[in-house]
């Protein structure tokens, strides 16, 4: 299994990665594979420095243990972790997983989950008043996490323009200073747009207030939020 901050919390600049191996011989062809890729492969150094994190030890998988036992009960990954990743991003990985994995890690993930439920609660409602514009349906899914059947809440909305003059629904958005990436950029067609659900409060205010412009002009009146 393969994993990197910049999916688990977000913090793609750490550049830090790890990867769970049970098989012990399969850890060991992969840490020759990467030792020989040779010099064309410099910009797989990265992948190399991920190995820091490998694991085979089925007892690593206890999410129970806390940090200070995870890296007792693992002394090959400190050995080569510190051949290629920094004590700065060591000391900033440690942090992160802190807080990640508090309160047997959950706090983290029920922050994130409302944050982009109560954006897709918001998206929602102001695209059920448009007949112009629709957003992908969504169907309740089994979350494994929570154990439990939840709406997804996906870090993108995919827009489609219904009329038919409208064939190319990012130029339509743009015009009213909404940026997306068009559906040819996905292999679909340019009815569909790609809007960021990803975004800092005050550019998700921003989106939410555009969306309710353009949707009330549709009505010969304009609704500010």
């Amino acid at each position: 299994m393969i994993f990197t901050l910049s999916k688990l919390s977000g913090h793609a600049g750490v550049r830090f990665g790890w990867a769970i191996i049970k098989d012990k011989d399969v850890y060991e062809k992969v840490l020759n594979y990467i030792s020989y890729a040779g010099s064309a492969w410099d910009e797989l150094e990265h992948i190399r420095q991920a190995i820091g994190f490998l694991n085979f030890a089925k007892s690593l998988l206890d999410v129970r243990k806390s940090l200070s036992e995870f890296w007792r009960d693992c002394p090959i990954m400190l050995t080569v972790a510190d051949m290629g990743i920094s004590k700065d991003t060591q000391l900033r990985v440690l942090k992160l997983l802190k807080v990640v994995t508090e309160k047997d890690g959950k706090p983290l993930f029920e922050f994130a989950y409302n944050k982009m439920k109560d954006r897709w609660d918001r998206l929602t409602s102001i695209f059920s008043k448009s007949t112009r514009f629709s957003i992908q349906k969504r169907h309740p899914l089994h979350c494994n996490f929570y154990n439990e059947t939840r709406l997804p809440s996906p870090a993108y909305a995919w827009v489609k323009c219904e009329r038919e003059e409208d064939d190319d629904c990012g130029a339509v958005l743009e015009a009213s200073k909404i940026v997306g990436r068009s559906g040819s950029s996905f292999s679909a067609k340019n009815r569909y747009t790609r809007l960021s659900l990803i975004k800092s409060q005050d550019d998700f205010e921003m989106l939410m207030q555009r969306l309710t412009e353009l949707v009330s002009l549709e009505n010969g009146s304009v609704e500010t939020m």
